[in-house]
């Protein structure tokens, strides 16, 4: 068999691998993050839904700002 051929069964083996590989780096990336953000709060948890609150009232004050039918 050619080098460049592959079964199905070896193309999903290496799909799998290449899954799982990303899947970790991931995982290895959200951890790096939890962990800046424990100590940014200093351990302290967040509400998630003051912070989206907050974040979208910003962002519709900017928008009037820039209209011109704002503040």
């Amino acid at each position: 068999m050619d080098k460049r051929e592959q079964t199905a069964g070896e193309k999903a083996v290496r799909g799998r691998k290449k899954r799982k590989s990303a899947w970790r780096k991931w995982l290895k990336e959200s951890e790096r993050l939890n962990q800046l953000i424990l100590t940014e709060t200093k351990g302290e948890f967040m509400d998630i839904n003051l912070v989206l609150e907050a974040t979208r009232a910003d962002l519709e004050a900017r928008d009037a700002r820039t209209l011109g039918g704002g503040e």
